[in-house]
């Protein structure tokens, strides 16, 4: 019994850090001495907008894959995704990402895609990639993209 409880508090233990990272971070409480003055400070520079508490990133994603078969087929498909900032927070790190593939192969058909992606603006890094593959195997056939990271 002695280990399972071991065991868990060190898992517990283990995991604290993860957390406090994703939400901010922690300070260390120092007690008494010249190192008291650490623990009424303001929150440090580092934290993301807002204090603790707040997200230290914003990732947002989206992808999409089109594909026409049919001879004559269309299709068309649009995906966004736009920040997930509570009011008052800035991240220290804003990561968009877009990814699309649409592929026509049919004969006359037309395969289009729309994907647009807002992240939120890091403070200290941002990190934009957009990438789209498309190919139209159909005699006739046509693909239009549009892949758009802000």
């Amino acid at each position: 019994m002695l280990r399972l409880f071991s065991a868990l508090a060190a898992c517990a233990l283990l995991a604290t850090p993860a957390v406090a990272q994703q939400t901010g971070g922690v300070q260390p409480h120092y007690l008494g001495g010249a190192s008291g003055q650490f623990a009424n400070r303001a929150p440090l520079p580092a934290f993301p907008a807002g204090g603790p508490g707040c997200a230290l990133s914003d990732t947002q994603v989206a992808t999409a894959t089109t594909t026409a078969f049919g001879a004559g087929s269309q299709v068309v498909q649009q995906r966004s995704s736009t920040a997930s900032v509570p009011p008052g927070c800035h991240p220290l790190v804003g990561i968009g990402i877009g990814a699309g593939v649409a592929l026509a192969l049919g004969q006359n058909s037309v395969a289009a895609q729309n994907i647009d992606v807002t992240a939120a603006q890091g403070s200290l890094a941002n990190v934009r990639f957009g990438r789209s593959i498309g190919q139209a195997v159909g005699r006739s056939s046509t693909v239009v993209q549009h892949v758009g990271v802000h």
